[in-house]
């Protein structure tokens, strides 16, 4: 695994079991890893604290994965000094969630349920692809593209568990 040691993960979940798990997967590569339990909490977390990733959950109250990433974009438009990846964990994989998640600025999926391997594989594609944004000059609050609906698709179809064996 090429991540590095610093990396900085808020986790933002209403599920303590699920940030629990996420946040054990990511100290296991010593990741300084932050979680908040819905979205205003996250965005409260960011006036304070600066992540190199988030992790947002889709279903989540009082507002959603995609109205948090919305906001945190329209921050990052307003003064932030770079754009934040965003990797969002979800059990929907309808075309509807996923369009309205790409449109917030979402930089990739994970679909629910989630292993290691899946999570740091995600973990490593979307910092490798703003590393790769951010080396080519990109604007600092537009240095992702968000992922094509297509590609989204595609991320949560590859993050299916395996099929179970019989016997």
């Amino acid at each position: 695994m090429s991540v590095r040691k610093s990396l900085r993960v808020l986790v933002v979940d209403d599920s303590a079991h699920a940030r629990t798990i996420t946040k054990m997967v990511l100290q296991a590569i010593d990741a300084d890893v932050r979680e908040c339990p819905d979205g205003q909490a996250g965005l409260q977390e960011l006036r304070s604290w600066t992540p190199d990733l988030i992790i947002v959950d889709y279903e989540m109250r009082p507002i959603n994965g995609a109205e948090f990433t919305w906001r945190l974009r329209a921050l990052e438009a307003e003064g932030r000094k770079r754009r934040t990846p965003v990797l969002m964990v979800t059990g929907h994989n309808a075309s509807s969630v996923v369009s309205n998640a790409v449109q917030a600025g979402v930089d990739g999926f994970i679909n629910k349920p989630i292993t290691t391997g899946m999570l740091l594989g995600r973990v490593e594609k979307v910092l490798a692809h703003a590393k790769l944004a951010k080396s080519r000059g990109a604007l600092p609050s537009k240095s992702v593209r968000p992922v094509p609906e297509s590609e989204a698709v595609h991320y949560i179809a590859d993050a299916q568990p395996p099929a179970r064996r019989a016997g």
